[in-house]
């Protein structure tokens, strides 16, 4: 998936030149998730290029608050040098009609006692995201006196962390693959299991490949024209 910048200024005609191609710059998905300021967890700290984080973020945030029930957060940690544990992908989900935050990480620590390093950052994220409702909502007031009856409404929810999340094995590399079955989950209005076999693993993956290569909208290729079976005799 792309999004696409168009040039904001105008190239001063040149006399009895072709005028040349401006380029176009380019956001692809796959590598904004690379980026370092994104990696480590310091995107919503973005300050250099707030305009950036405010199209890819902050306005959707809004958007979907004010229009939907579940909003989800897929979160990629330990993607910088500096980091003290692996790059890993959870879920924090933000549950409006229940005043709650859920956590979901497919690699908990195997000890009860041992503290999740990974909370942290939906920690983090959870704060930005409250104090961001909370300025949506005052902006409002202030611009429309009537929206104050309103500006009570909740912008901060209680965290709970999900004990029964289902577990990848230690080694493997799944956990965006298990941050995807449980926001699938949530779509369908369908229960999480706590436990997912292998062949249900291989299945989901298998699910995920076909639709990037076929699914017209989310392919990365052209459509893909499969020929009617020829009835047999």
């Amino acid at each position: 998936m792309q999004l696409e910048q168009q040039p904001t200024t105008q190239q001063e005609q040149i006399p009895h030149k072709q005028q040349p191609k401006q380029k176009k710059k380019l956001y692809d998905i796959g590598n904004l998730i690379k980026q370092k300021e994104i990696a480590n967890n310091n995107f919503i700290n973005m300050t250099e290029n707030q305009s950036f984080r405010v199209s890819l973020f902050d306005k959707h945030i809004e958007t979907a608050w004010r229009n939907y029930r579940f909003l989800h957060f897929p979160i990629n940690t330990g993607g910088n040098e500096k980091s003290t544990h692996g790059n890993h992908w959870t879920l924090l989900v933000l549950d409006k009609q229940d005043n709650l935050w859920r956590f979901y990480n497919s690699l908990r620590p195997r000890r009860d006692d041992a503290e999740d390093k990974y909370v942290k950052d939906a920690k983090q994220l959870q704060d930005y995201v409250e104090n961001f409702l909370k300025a949506c909502l005052e902006r409002d007031a202030q611009s429309q006196p009537s929206f104050k009856l309103i500006n009570s409404q909740n912008t901060s929810y209680d965290f709970e962390y999900v004990n029964n999340a289902p577990q990848q094995e230690s080694d493997s590399l799944d956990c965006g693959l298990f941050v995807c079955y449980i926001m699938k989950q949530y779509s369908k209005h369908e229960p999480i299991k706590s436990k997912l076999s292998t062949q249900e693993i291989r299945l989901m993956r298998a699910e995920l490949i076909e639709r990037f290569v076929t699914e017209v909208g989310r392919s990365w290729t052209e459509p893909i024209e499969i020929p009617p079976e020829e009835p047999q005799m």
